[in-house]
């Protein structure tokens, strides 16, 4: 029977100079590239089954297992026709295309644009409700409620329990 030792599991694809000088790469290309501004997210335009629209036209996404359900459909904050794409990527992959601070995730299932909540309102159990412009009811989870909360505005909170109280 053979003798085995760590040192025969360790990659070893890539030396130690390799490694460094990559590092080095990525901190310089860190400090010398602009950041992305905030507007950028929602200029990115998404293409799905053929289908094109921006980024800012989302109102929120829905996991589903492994699966998203997009929700989007709108115009300069007015929404017109609500339209819902399957799409295959998980919910994460659509966190890290739709980013702070205009969206924001609030449940493990959901992901809102913060643009599109009209009213939150707190719960007895510790969750909060969204309601939308639309609508639209989500659930902001406890686990969430806190980072979700902190990621806000002030104007919007202020906004949101503003119309919160009102009697429509």
């Amino acid at each position: 029977m053979a003798d085995y030792s760590p040192d025969d599991y360790t990659r070893t694809d890539h030396s130690l100079q390799d490694l460094l000088q990559a590092r080095m790469m990525l901190e310089y290309f860190l400090q010398t590239t602009e950041p992305i501004p905030h507007d950028a997210v929602l200029n990115t335009e998404i293409v799905l089954a053929g289908k094109t629209f921006l980024a800012s036209n989302v109102l929120y996404c829905e996991a589903e297992g492994n699966y998203t359900h997009l929700h989007y459909g709108s115009r300069e904050g007015e929404v017109l026709e609500l339209q819902t794409h399957c799409d295959s990527r998980k919910l994460k992959h659509w966190q890290t295309v739709l980013r702070p601070p205009h969206f924001l995730r609030c449940h493990n299932s959901f992901l809102v644009n913060l643009h599109y909540i009209y009213a939150l309102h707190n719960t007895p159990n510790g969750t909060a409700l969204i309601v939308c412009k639309d609508g639209t009811k989500l659930t902001v989870s406890r686990s969430y409620k806190a980072k979700f909360l902190q990621q806000c505005s002030a104007k919007q909170k202020e906004e949101w329990k503003k119309n919160s109280k009102r009697k429509d």
